[in-house]
């Protein structure tokens, strides 16, 4: 377009009225129920670990290595069960699987969820 078509489009005194106007937000505390204070705020749970990359662009855990921890290692955190000898389990499996050029923590962080259950997980 032309700038002498754009100017026709402008009104004459070449503001445009109709561009939003960001004007704050009046809450009136007489509006607010009373329930609305005693409700928590939901606040989404973000997880804080934070998973570096398997070394490769491309490389993804094959669902059935994933399915082979979740059946065999399980870990509900149950009073008769040891943590310290599922971690040493999990270790244990963890060195039958050699992937050239991946990062072995990486490896064993991602298989490592796959083995809690329940509260465990939780």
């Amino acid at each position: 377009m032309e700038d002498n078509q754009v100017q026709d489009q402008l009104p004459a005194d070449g503001i445009n009225n109709q561009a939003p106007i960001a004007r704050p937000v009046e809450v009136n505390e007489r509006d607010i129920l009373m329930g609305e204070y005693v409700i928590p705020p939901i606040v989404e749970n973000r997880s804080s670990i934070v998973y570096s990359s398997y070394g490769h662009d491309n490389f993804q855990l094959r669902p059935d290595v994933m399915n082979l921890f979740s059946n065999n290692q399980p870990f509900y955190r149950s009073t008769d069960e040891n943590p310290h000898y599922h971690i040493s389990r999990f270790d244990e499996y963890c060195g039958n699987f050699k992937y050239h050029g991946v990062n072995k923590e990486t490896l064993k962080m991602g298989l490592f969820l796959h083995t809690l259950k329940d509260n465990a997980r939780e």
